[in-house]
């Protein structure tokens, strides 16, 4: 793949507290608690728009290469949630939000009928 000569990846490891999730209250994210997190940041830059489905293509191939390399050193990462802060534009939802999607579009339509926060932007339940 061709990309142009200014773009530049960033590849950080976030190891968490292993406890991050064990306090306050149950939400809709994480889905479940009980699975320590650690995040995967890909950080991208680049100036020309003809190169994003370009970039798209590589940081998916570098989270599947991430993800196949965790599995092949004994990780259960298969059922993983996806931190929606770093998820990719096509996520499923069922990967962030997991079991708590259902509730989440109960609660949607019953308090915003009118749909009127998704003008806000960000993930469409």
């Amino acid at each position: 793949m061709a990309v142009e000569p200014s773009a530049t990846f960033s590849i950080i490891a976030e190891p968490f507290d292993r406890d991050i999730y064990a306090y306050g209250a149950p939400s809709a994210f994480p889905p479940g608690r009980d699975v320590p997190a650690t995040q995967l940041l890909i950080a991208t830059e680049w100036a020309e728009a003809a190169n994003d489905e370009t970039i798209h293509n590589i940081v998916k191939s570098i989270t599947d290469d991430f993800r196949a390399m965790a599995v092949r050193n004994g990780a259960s990462v298969e059922h993983a949630f996806v931190y929606p802060n770093y998820a990719e534009p096509d996520t499923p939802l069922e990967k962030i939000y997991g079991d708590n999607l259902r509730r989440l579009r109960e609660i949607r339509t019953r308090y915003d009928p009118g749909d009127v926060m998704t003008l806000a932007g960000g993930w469409k339940l």
